[in-house]
Protein backbone atom coordinates (compact mmCIF):
# COMPACT_ATOMS: atom_id res chain seq x y z
CA UNK A 1 0.00 0.00 0.00
CA UNK A 2 1.77 3.38 -0.97
CA UNK A 3 0.92 6.27 0.54
CA UNK A 4 -0.78 7.95 -2.50
CA UNK A 5 -3.19 5.10 -1.90
CA UNK A 6 -4.26 5.60 1.87
CA UNK A 7 -4.25 9.19 1.48
CA UNK A 8 -6.74 10.55 -1.34
CA UNK A 9 -10.06 12.65 -1.81
CA UNK A 10 -12.45 10.06 -1.47
CA UNK A 11 -10.51 8.71 1.82
CA UNK A 12 -10.69 11.76 3.48
CA UNK A 13 -14.06 12.37 2.61
CA UNK A 14 -15.06 9.07 4.04
CA UNK A 15 -12.65 9.88 7.24
CA UNK A 16 -15.26 13.10 7.69
CA UNK A 17 -18.57 11.17 7.10
CA UNK A 18 -17.83 9.09 9.81
CA UNK A 19 -17.38 11.80 11.93
CA UNK A 20 -20.71 12.82 11.96
CA UNK A 21 -21.88 8.81 11.51
CA UNK A 22 -19.79 8.06 14.37
CA UNK A 23 -21.88 10.97 16.15
CA UNK A 24 -25.26 9.27 15.30
CA UNK A 25 -24.32 5.90 15.91
CA UNK A 26 -22.94 7.13 19.38
CA UNK A 27 -26.17 9.43 20.69
CA UNK A 28 -28.34 6.26 19.88
CA UNK A 29 -27.05 4.62 22.25
CA UNK A 30 -29.38 4.60 25.47
CA UNK A 31 -25.96 3.55 27.72
CA UNK A 32 -25.15 6.41 27.61
CA UNK A 33 -27.92 8.50 29.27
CA UNK A 34 -27.31 7.53 32.98
CA UNK A 35 -27.01 9.50 35.85
CA UNK A 36 -22.83 8.45 35.60
CA UNK A 37 -22.95 10.10 31.86
CA UNK A 38 -24.87 13.06 33.12
CA UNK A 39 -22.41 13.97 35.61
CA UNK A 40 -19.29 12.91 33.64
CA UNK A 41 -20.83 15.45 30.80
CA UNK A 42 -21.23 18.15 33.77
CA UNK A 43 -17.76 17.37 34.57
CA UNK A 44 -16.53 17.44 30.53
CA UNK A 45 -18.67 21.10 30.90
CA UNK A 46 -16.68 22.49 33.80
CA UNK A 47 -13.67 21.32 32.20
CA UNK A 48 -14.52 23.43 28.93
CA UNK A 49 -15.52 26.37 31.06
CA UNK A 50 -12.52 26.32 33.19
CA UNK A 51 -10.31 25.93 30.00
CA UNK A 52 -11.78 28.69 28.54
CA UNK A 53 -11.46 30.85 31.61
CA UNK A 54 -7.55 29.88 31.77
CA UNK A 55 -7.21 30.71 27.99
CA UNK A 56 -8.77 34.50 28.10
CA UNK A 57 -6.98 35.44 31.27
CA UNK A 58 -3.75 36.80 29.90
CA UNK A 59 -5.82 38.54 27.15
CA UNK A 60 -8.09 40.01 29.45
CA UNK A 61 -4.91 40.66 32.17
CA UNK A 62 -3.39 42.80 29.28
CA UNK A 63 -6.45 44.54 28.34
CA UNK A 64 -7.22 45.82 31.31
CA UNK A 65 -3.33 46.91 31.80
CA UNK A 66 -3.95 48.61 28.28
CA UNK A 67 -6.82 50.54 29.78
CA UNK A 68 -4.91 51.54 33.03
CA UNK A 69 -2.23 53.11 30.32
CA UNK A 70 -4.75 54.84 28.82
CA UNK A 71 -5.51 57.12 31.46
CA UNK A 72 -2.01 58.60 31.13
CA UNK A 73 -1.19 57.71 27.65
CA UNK A 74 -3.28 58.94 24.45
CA UNK A 75 -2.76 55.60 22.91
CA UNK A 76 -4.98 56.23 20.06
CA UNK A 77 -1.85 58.43 18.77
CA UNK A 78 0.01 54.78 18.82
CA UNK A 79 -2.53 52.55 17.71
CA UNK A 80 -0.84 49.59 19.09
CA UNK A 81 -2.97 48.54 21.85
CA UNK A 82 -5.46 46.45 19.67
CA UNK A 83 -2.89 45.21 17.41
CA UNK A 84 -1.00 44.09 20.64
CA UNK A 85 -4.34 42.23 21.90
CA UNK A 86 -5.34 40.99 18.66
CA UNK A 87 -1.64 39.42 18.20
CA UNK A 88 -1.95 37.60 21.38
CA UNK A 89 -5.50 36.11 20.99
CA UNK A 90 -3.85 34.52 17.92
CA UNK A 91 -0.41 33.12 19.05
CA UNK A 92 -2.37 31.42 22.66
CA UNK A 93 -5.31 30.53 20.45
CA UNK A 94 -3.96 29.28 16.84
CA UNK A 95 -0.33 28.83 17.67
CA UNK A 96 0.42 27.01 20.94
CA UNK A 97 -3.26 25.91 21.07
CA UNK A 98 -3.61 26.36 24.63
CA UNK A 99 -6.99 25.04 25.28
CA UNK A 100 -6.58 21.80 23.12
CA UNK A 101 -3.01 21.20 25.06
CA UNK A 102 -4.47 21.24 28.17
CA UNK A 103 -7.32 18.66 26.97
CA UNK A 104 -4.93 16.51 26.04
CA UNK A 105 -3.21 16.66 29.68
CA UNK A 106 -6.44 16.07 31.04
CA UNK A 107 -7.48 13.24 28.71
CA UNK A 108 -3.59 11.89 29.55
CA UNK A 109 -3.76 12.28 33.49
CA UNK A 110 -7.18 10.94 33.81
CA UNK A 111 -7.88 8.51 30.80
CA UNK A 112 -10.29 6.06 32.45
CA UNK A 113 -13.63 8.36 31.44
CA UNK A 114 -12.94 8.76 27.71
CA UNK A 115 -11.97 5.02 27.90
CA UNK A 116 -15.24 3.96 29.25
CA UNK A 117 -17.10 5.65 26.86
CA UNK A 118 -15.05 4.31 24.20
CA UNK A 119 -16.01 0.77 25.22
CA UNK A 120 -19.84 1.64 26.09
CA UNK A 121 -19.71 3.11 22.42
CA UNK A 122 -18.41 -0.08 20.97
CA UNK A 123 -20.27 -2.83 22.99
CA UNK A 124 -23.34 -1.07 21.31
CA UNK A 125 -21.86 -1.20 17.81
CA UNK A 126 -21.53 -4.60 18.29
CA UNK A 127 -25.13 -4.81 19.53
CA UNK A 128 -26.53 -2.45 16.92
CA UNK A 129 -24.62 -4.79 14.14
CA UNK A 130 -25.89 -8.04 15.37
CA UNK A 131 -29.52 -6.70 15.46
CA UNK A 132 -29.10 -5.55 11.71
CA UNK A 133 -27.98 -8.73 10.72
CA UNK A 134 -30.35 -10.61 12.84
CA UNK A 135 -31.87 -12.36 9.93
CA UNK A 136 -28.58 -14.04 9.00
CA UNK A 137 -26.54 -17.21 10.26
CA UNK A 138 -24.35 -15.63 13.33
CA UNK A 139 -21.82 -18.12 12.26
CA UNK A 140 -21.09 -15.63 8.86
CA UNK A 141 -21.22 -12.37 11.06
CA UNK A 142 -18.13 -10.52 11.94
CA UNK A 143 -17.12 -11.32 15.59
CA UNK A 144 -17.76 -8.61 18.51
CA UNK A 145 -15.14 -6.18 19.20
CA UNK A 146 -15.92 -5.17 22.76
CA UNK A 147 -16.42 -9.13 24.03
CA UNK A 148 -12.39 -9.25 23.28
CA UNK A 149 -11.09 -6.27 23.97
CA UNK A 150 -12.33 -6.10 27.19
CA UNK A 151 -9.83 -9.41 27.74
CA UNK A 152 -6.86 -6.98 27.31
CA UNK A 153 -5.97 -4.80 30.19
CA UNK A 154 -5.00 -1.25 29.32
CA UNK A 155 -1.33 -0.45 29.60
CA UNK A 156 -1.82 2.80 31.08
CA UNK A 157 1.36 3.46 33.16
CA UNK A 158 0.89 6.61 34.33
CA UNK A 159 4.46 7.29 36.82
CA UNK A 160 6.43 10.58 36.83
CA UNK A 161 8.28 10.33 34.04
CA UNK A 162 5.82 9.15 31.55
CA UNK A 163 4.24 12.21 32.76
CA UNK A 164 7.15 14.14 32.69
CA UNK A 165 7.97 13.09 29.04
CA UNK A 166 4.99 13.50 27.79
CA UNK A 167 4.67 17.13 28.94
CA UNK A 168 8.06 17.55 27.00
CA UNK A 169 6.39 16.22 23.85
CA UNK A 170 3.78 18.62 24.49
CA UNK A 171 6.25 21.91 24.98
CA UNK A 172 8.26 20.73 22.02
CA UNK A 173 4.89 20.30 19.57
CA UNK A 174 4.36 24.61 21.29
CA UNK A 175 8.18 25.18 21.10
CA UNK A 176 7.72 24.32 17.07
CA UNK A 177 4.85 26.11 16.43
CA UNK A 178 5.68 29.05 17.83
CA UNK A 179 9.03 29.10 16.00
CA UNK A 180 7.33 28.38 12.80
CA UNK A 181 5.30 31.90 13.42
CA UNK A 182 7.84 33.50 14.39
CA UNK A 183 9.60 32.48 11.08
CA UNK A 184 6.67 33.34 9.06
CA UNK A 185 6.77 37.22 10.61
CA UNK A 186 10.33 37.54 8.79
CA UNK A 187 10.99 39.54 5.72
CA UNK A 188 12.30 37.77 2.76
CA UNK A 189 12.12 33.79 4.21
CA UNK A 190 8.55 34.53 5.88
CA UNK A 191 6.16 33.08 3.19
CA UNK A 192 8.25 29.89 2.80
CA UNK A 193 8.77 29.47 6.29
CA UNK A 194 5.28 27.23 6.43
CA UNK A 195 5.68 25.96 3.43
CA UNK A 196 9.02 24.14 4.53
CA UNK A 197 7.65 23.38 7.90
CA UNK A 198 5.02 21.51 6.20
CA UNK A 199 7.49 19.73 3.41
CA UNK A 200 9.79 18.92 6.81
CA UNK A 201 6.85 16.95 9.11
CA UNK A 202 4.91 15.35 6.12
CA UNK A 203 7.12 14.04 3.80
CA UNK A 204 7.74 10.83 5.90
CA UNK A 205 4.21 10.15 6.08
CA UNK A 206 2.37 11.55 3.09
CA UNK A 207 5.67 11.17 1.06
CA UNK A 208 7.41 14.47 -0.70
CA UNK A 209 4.67 14.34 -3.57
CA UNK A 210 1.81 14.74 -1.38
CA UNK A 211 3.63 16.79 1.47
CA UNK A 212 4.62 19.50 -1.61
CA UNK A 213 1.74 19.88 -2.45
CA UNK A 214 0.08 20.63 0.88
CA UNK A 215 2.51 23.08 1.18
CA UNK A 216 2.04 24.88 -2.38
CA UNK A 217 -1.79 25.14 -1.31
CA UNK A 218 -0.18 26.59 2.29
CA UNK A 219 2.16 29.02 0.25
CA UNK A 220 -1.28 30.05 -1.65
CA UNK A 221 -2.56 31.06 1.47
CA UNK A 222 -2.18 34.66 3.63
CA UNK A 223 0.52 33.43 6.52
CA UNK A 224 -2.24 33.60 9.31
CA UNK A 225 -4.12 31.37 7.44
CA UNK A 226 -1.28 29.31 6.64
CA UNK A 227 -0.55 29.01 10.13
CA UNK A 228 -3.78 27.73 11.16
CA UNK A 229 -3.76 25.17 8.28
CA UNK A 230 -0.16 24.05 9.26
CA UNK A 231 -0.90 23.86 13.35
CA UNK A 232 -4.75 22.59 12.87
CA UNK A 233 -3.40 19.28 10.61
CA UNK A 234 -0.98 18.35 13.25
CA UNK A 235 -3.12 18.60 16.09
CA UNK A 236 -6.28 16.84 14.23
CA UNK A 237 -3.32 14.01 13.65
CA UNK A 238 -2.65 14.35 17.67
CA UNK A 239 -6.66 13.96 18.55
CA UNK A 240 -7.24 10.81 16.14
CA UNK A 241 -3.75 9.13 17.69
CA UNK A 242 -5.28 9.81 21.38
CA UNK A 243 -8.94 9.01 20.61
CA UNK A 244 -7.75 5.44 19.13
CA UNK A 245 -5.91 4.93 22.38
CA UNK A 246 -8.49 2.52 24.16
CA UNK A 247 -7.41 0.03 21.72
CA UNK A 248 -4.04 0.63 21.38
CA UNK A 249 -3.32 0.60 25.23
CA UNK A 250 -4.66 -3.15 25.19
CA UNK A 251 -3.52 -4.54 21.97
CA UNK A 252 0.42 -5.10 22.33
CA UNK A 253 1.53 -3.30 18.66
CA UNK A 254 5.01 -2.14 18.34
CA UNK A 255 6.29 1.14 17.47
CA UNK A 256 6.57 0.16 14.23
CA UNK A 257 3.66 -1.89 13.53
CA UNK A 258 1.26 1.39 15.14
CA UNK A 259 3.00 3.75 13.09
CA UNK A 260 3.11 1.38 9.78
CA UNK A 261 -1.28 1.06 11.21
CA UNK A 262 -1.86 4.58 10.81
CA UNK A 263 0.04 5.47 7.64
CA UNK A 264 -2.29 2.66 6.05
CA UNK A 265 -5.37 4.22 7.15
CA UNK A 266 -3.98 8.23 6.61
CA UNK A 267 -6.45 9.30 4.29
CA UNK A 268 -10.28 8.51 6.45
CA UNK A 269 -7.72 9.04 9.96
CA UNK A 270 -7.29 12.83 8.61
CA UNK A 271 -10.61 13.41 7.59
CA UNK A 272 -12.14 11.75 10.67
CA UNK A 273 -9.59 14.21 12.85
CA UNK A 274 -9.77 17.30 11.10
CA UNK A 275 -14.06 16.87 11.40
CA UNK A 276 -13.57 16.75 15.04
CA UNK A 277 -10.26 19.02 15.77
CA UNK A 278 -13.20 21.32 14.21
CA UNK A 279 -15.88 20.83 16.77
CA UNK A 280 -13.37 20.42 19.81
CA UNK A 281 -11.60 24.27 18.97
CA UNK A 282 -15.90 25.76 20.09
CA UNK A 283 -15.33 27.54 23.33
CA UNK A 284 -16.51 26.02 26.24
CA UNK A 285 -18.35 22.99 24.56
CA UNK A 286 -14.95 21.79 23.19
CA UNK A 287 -14.64 19.20 25.87
CA UNK A 288 -18.51 18.12 25.45
CA UNK A 289 -17.16 17.39 22.03
CA UNK A 290 -14.16 15.60 22.49
CA UNK A 291 -16.31 12.74 24.72
CA UNK A 292 -18.34 12.61 21.70
CA UNK A 293 -14.98 11.79 19.25
CA UNK A 294 -14.30 8.97 22.10
CA UNK A 295 -18.00 7.60 21.38
CA UNK A 296 -17.57 8.10 17.18
CA UNK A 297 -14.33 6.47 17.44
CA UNK A 298 -15.13 3.26 18.43
CA UNK A 299 -17.32 3.31 15.46
CA UNK A 300 -14.40 4.34 13.38
CA UNK A 301 -12.63 1.37 14.63
CA UNK A 302 -15.06 -1.43 13.39
CA UNK A 303 -14.62 0.38 9.72
CA UNK A 304 -10.90 0.18 9.69
CA UNK A 305 -9.63 -2.80 11.32
CA UNK A 306 -10.66 -6.49 11.98
CA UNK A 307 -11.85 -7.26 15.76
CA UNK A 308 -9.19 -8.89 17.97
CA UNK A 309 -8.84 -12.52 18.50
CA UNK A 310 -9.94 -13.85 21.83
CA UNK A 311 -6.99 -13.78 24.23
CA UNK A 312 -5.81 -16.90 26.85
CA UNK A 313 -7.91 -16.36 29.85
CA UNK A 314 -6.56 -16.43 33.10
CA UNK A 315 -7.25 -18.95 35.45
CA UNK A 316 -10.27 -18.23 37.16
CA UNK A 317 -11.99 -16.25 34.70
CA UNK A 318 -14.18 -16.80 32.10
CA UNK A 319 -14.27 -15.08 28.55
CA UNK A 320 -16.53 -12.02 28.72
CA UNK A 321 -14.87 -10.85 32.52
CA UNK A 322 -13.64 -7.32 32.43
CA UNK A 323 -9.95 -7.64 33.93
CA UNK A 324 -10.14 -6.22 37.85
CA UNK A 325 -7.97 -3.29 38.46
CA UNK A 326 -4.07 -3.99 38.48
CA UNK A 327 -4.62 -7.42 37.30
CA UNK A 328 -1.77 -9.08 35.19
CA UNK A 329 -2.30 -8.00 31.59
CA UNK A 330 -3.08 -11.13 29.44
CA UNK A 331 0.49 -12.65 27.87
CA UNK A 332 0.55 -12.17 24.30
CA UNK A 333 -0.06 -15.73 22.54
CA UNK A 334 0.38 -15.83 18.80
CA UNK A 335 -2.58 -15.20 17.36
CA UNK A 336 -2.66 -11.77 19.03
CA UNK A 337 1.17 -11.49 17.22
CA UNK A 338 -0.07 -12.68 14.14
CA UNK A 339 -3.12 -10.24 14.46
CA UNK A 340 -1.03 -7.63 14.86
CA UNK A 341 0.93 -7.68 12.04
CA UNK A 342 -2.13 -9.00 9.98
CA UNK A 343 -3.69 -5.81 11.08
CA UNK A 344 -0.83 -3.74 9.62
CA UNK A 345 -1.98 -3.81 6.23
CA UNK A 346 -5.54 -2.56 5.51
CA UNK A 347 -7.15 -5.89 3.59
CA UNK A 348 -10.50 -4.27 3.11
CA UNK A 349 -10.21 -0.84 1.95
CA UNK A 350 -11.32 -0.96 -1.70
CA UNK A 351 -14.85 -2.16 -0.20
CA UNK A 352 -15.07 0.28 2.39
CA UNK A 353 -14.23 3.58 0.19
CA UNK A 354 -16.74 2.01 -2.15
CA UNK A 355 -19.77 1.85 0.12
CA UNK A 356 -22.96 4.12 0.24
CA UNK A 357 -23.33 5.93 3.60
CA UNK A 358 -26.41 3.83 4.42
CA UNK A 359 -24.12 0.40 4.19
CA UNK A 360 -21.62 2.43 6.72
CA UNK A 361 -24.06 2.24 9.22
CA UNK A 362 -25.50 -1.08 8.55
CA UNK A 363 -21.41 -1.87 8.63
CA UNK A 364 -22.10 -4.04 5.36
CA UNK A 365 -18.14 -4.82 4.70
CA UNK A 366 -16.89 -7.50 2.82
CA UNK A 367 -14.68 -9.05 5.23
CA UNK A 368 -16.53 -8.41 8.42
CA UNK A 369 -19.74 -10.34 7.11
CA UNK A 370 -17.14 -13.49 6.14
CA UNK A 371 -14.52 -13.36 9.71
CA UNK A 372 -15.18 -15.92 12.25
CA UNK A 373 -14.53 -15.64 15.68
CA UNK A 374 -11.57 -17.13 16.59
Amino acid sequence: MTVLNSLNPNAFLRGFQLTFLGTYRAIQNPSLFTTEHYRLAFRFFILGLALYILIEIPILGLRNFVWLTSWFVDLDKYGWDESLLSWLGFVEKEVLQVGFEAMMVWKYVDPAPTDELFMTSLKWVDKTYTTKHSNEDPNTLRPPYHTSLTLYPPRTQRTRTHLLTFLQRRAKRMAIGLAVFSAAQTPLIGSYAVPLATIYGLHRTLGPARAGIFAGVLWCLPKSYAVIAYQGYFASRILVNDLLSPYFTRIPFTAAQKRKWFREREGVLAGFGVGWYLLTRIPVWGVLFLGLAEGSAAFLLTKVTDAPPMPHVAPGKEVGDVPMEGEKRVETDERVREYCEREVGWRNRKKFLGLGLGDLLKGDLGMEKTAKAE
